[in-house]
């Protein structure tokens, strides 16, 4: 909106320099160049009348006397619209102050041939005369130049004004529609990438309920080694699109298949060495590596790859009492098959994977021990959804538990709250003490929530100094009030170093939502509003303040 606001401002202001101009145009350089044209035309009429005024003193000495009347009325005439010409030129309005009585002292002695005058006299005078009118010619031609160049720097500068007026103009509309061009491309970019983060959304959220699920079952199935191992396979290729998946074991120096599936079935028990080979790297550096190409990657054995026909792969190792016992690989017989998202969802299924693998192993050696089982399934599960360090649920555990409560309240038409907490000052508390102590800060804190909130609330840390809480049948009123009392027990806390508060920002359904991304936003806007009023600070998220 800001972006076309300014267009429209633009676009008014050059529509503004255009009339202005256009007026400027029409008022003054037309006047101007008439201006200059009229004095051309007058001085013009100034010679053609001197020219006129030497013809008809011509004529009147050719006459005899006595018929030169009408000449000397034309000559009386002639010398009478000249002064009227020149009145603006003090110069010719001297000489014709001299030559005036000159010719009238000449047209009377034409008409009194009798008088005592020599013919030499009469001649003088009529010399003097003719000399006196070219000095006028000579003068009237100079201001002739001088006018005809003004009129023609007139002639020039208006073609000068309009040349550069059009080149203004049309520059000016350029440099509008590569703005508006610029914007519309700004535009499409942005819902691009907007439609980019919505389809990386939904794909990371339908893999987390294939994370799970594929936890779930490997649960169920940890009953045999091989079974464990089959599931693992056939369920990673499954969720990364790959052609193949295989487990392979360390042995000595050689890695063996051990489980397969999809193209890499056929070759259980094949074996390879593990120097040169990009699983016995993986195992050496127990770091996820991946292969976008084995024919220019030095990495990777060429030989073995294109034995069993792949080109790209992800291999992720497995650990088993903190010593590397083997890797997870998907395969593909197409190069550049398989994306940051697939390394991602590989990483998070590396732990529980290794864990299976060693629970797996201890099955075949303690066999039946139900409690064990039991006590192994909640120990992954817990993996699965918990938070290392301050044992709250952990950030894909909110986002499943959010989906399903969203739609739970909406089917039986129940409030639901979001709210989300940020640690004040958390990073400079971390350089002043050092991360153990913002560790410690990060735990008490999260106890401290947990104490606040009621069983079937979920709190959950978000991220960094982040946490989150889901509080199911719970109007803003109520979440407001639950809030309050998690800001204070953490205000009045005893606290090692300094004392530590927390912001808070809270949504919930009752502002008309639907998706659960959308109330997490909205309670991320409210955080931010209590941020930027101080901190300590509790806000809520209501449509009915905007």
């Amino acid at each position: 909106m800001q972006r076309w606001r300014q267009s429209f401002l633009l676009g008014l202001l050059a529509i503004t320099i255009v009339i202005a101009a256009l007026e400027y145009y029409i008022d003054n350089i037309p006047k101007l160049q008439m201006a200059q044209g009229q004095w051309v035309v007058h001085t013009h009429e100034v010679l053609n009348h001197l020219e006129l005024l030497s013809e008809q003193l011509n004529r009147a000495e050719a006459l005899a006397a006595g018929r030169a009347t009408r000449e000397e009325e034309d000559i009386r005439q002639s010398l009478k619209t000249i002064e009227t010409l020149t009145q603006d030129n003090p110069n010719q309005q001297a000489r014709l102050s001299t030559l005036h009585p000159m010719i009238e002292t000449r047209l009377g002695r034409a008409m009194h041939p009798h008088s005592s005058r020599s013919a030499e006299q009469n001649k003088a005078e009529s010399d003097a005369i003719a000399q006196s009118i070219e000095i006028m010619r000579g003068e009237e031609n100079h201001l002739l130049e001088e006018r005809l160049a003004r009129w023609h720097k007139a002639l020039l500068q208006t073609r000068v004004i309009f040349i550069g007026g059009s080149a203004f103009v049309y520059l000016l509309l350029l440099f509008l529609y590569l703005i508006v061009q610029k914007e519309a491309r700004a535009r499409e970019r942005l819902l691009s990438l907007e439609k980019d983060a919505a389809a990386l959304h939904k794909t990371m959220t339908d893999r987390l309920s294939e994370v799970i699920a594929i936890l779930q079952e490997i649960v169920h199935q940890r009953l045999h080694l091989d079974k464990a191992m089959q599931v693992i396979t056939e369920r990673t290729q499954a969720i990364t699109h790959a052609s193949g998946a295989v487990v392979e074991m360390l042995e000595g120096d050689e890695m063996v298949y051990r489980a397969a599936s999809g193209t890499m079935k056929p070759f259980i028990g094949l074996r390879i060495k593990a120097k040169g080979s990009l699983s016995g790297l993986c195992v050496a550096t127990e770091n996820i590596l991946r292969c976008d190409d084995s024919e220019s990657d030095e990495r990777v054995d060429k030989l073995a790859c294109r034995k069993v026909g792949l080109r790209s792969m992800i291999v992720v190792p497995l650990i088993q009492q903190n010593q590397p016992v083997g890797v997870l690989k998907v395969t593909s017989a197409q190069p550049n098959s398989f994306t940051t998202e697939d390394v991602g969802t590989l990483q998070l299924m590396a732990g529980m994977l290794s864990a299976t693998l060693r629970d797996a192993v201890a099955t075949d050696t303690l066999s039946k021990d139900n409690a064990r089982l039991v006590s192994d399934k909640v120990l992954l599960e817990t993996l699965a959804t918990s938070d290392g360090m301050t044992g709250l649920k952990n950030h894909l555990y909110f986002q499943e538990r959010l989906t399903e409560e969203c739609l739970r309240a909406q089917r039986y038409n129940n409030a639901l709250c979001v709210v989300m907490i940020d640690v004040d000052y958390f990073k400079p508390f971390n350089d002043a003490f050092g991360h153990p102590a913002g560790d410690e800060v990060l735990k008490q804190v999260a106890t401290l929530l947990k104490n606040c909130a009621r069983p079937s609330d979920c709190v959950a840390r978000y991220g960094g100094e982040e946490f989150v809480i889901i509080l199911p049948q719970t109007p803003l009123e109520g979440a407001l009030r639950t809030a309050e009392r998690m800001r204070q027990a953490v205000k009045n806390a005893t606290w090692p170093h300094r004392a530590i508060t927390i912001s808070i920002g809270i949504s919930g359904l009752e502002n008309g939502v639907t998706m659960p991304a959308t109330l997490i936003e909205q309670a991320d806007k409210a955080l931010y509003e209590s941020k930027i009023c101080g901190r300590d600070k509790i806000s809520l998220f209501s449509k009915k303040a905007l």
